[in-house]
């Protein structure tokens, strides 16, 4: 064999075992499954009748999930934890539609948001927004940016 044609067949093995590796790492950086979190939040994901979820966030997640080849497996998460924990605790790899906070964005990545909604205080006396030093009773929605939401303002 001439140093020029053991050169090439070098090359190539090395080639090879270049692309082997590049795809080896590609496997381990983009999975084929994810568990995705979800709980009930209506219309945005909560049980169908069938017991599967359902919900506008659920579908645009599985819609990417298909595009991209990923699997998803839906998991449900019951109080006391909820879409901060479950995630904290790798209880699930996803969660859709989860508000950007500062405090989020140290930890997790967000896509660009897709929708954008408010958050609403409502009260009963029609007296207006009451001072950030009350102290009385709030009710709300047990979801966790309401309570943080609730917590930074008063």
């Amino acid at each position: 064999m001439t140093p020029r044609r053991l050169w090439l067949v070098v090359a190539a093995l090395v080639g090879l075992a270049a692309v082997v590796a590049l795809w080896a790492v590609r496997a381990d950086v983009s999975p084929r499954q994810a568990r995705a979190g979800y709980l009930h939040d209506p219309p945005y994901m909560y049980d169908g009748p069938d017991g599967r979820p359902r919900g506008v966030s659920v579908d645009v997640l599985q819609e990417a999930a298909r595009r991209s080849g990923i699997a998803l497996t839906w998991v449900r998460v019951h109080p006391p934890h909820n879409a901060d924990s479950a995630l904290r605790e790798r209880l699930v790899d996803l969660w859709p539609g989860l508000t950007i906070l500062p405090e989020r964005q140290q930890a997790l990545f967000f896509s660009d948001p897709w929708i954008k909604l408010d958050l609403w205080l409502v009260m009963r006396d029609g007296r207006g927004v009451p001072a950030p030093d009350y102290r009385g009773r709030i009710g709300m929605t047990p979801h966790p940016v309401n309570h943080i939401l609730i917590r930074r303002h008063y």
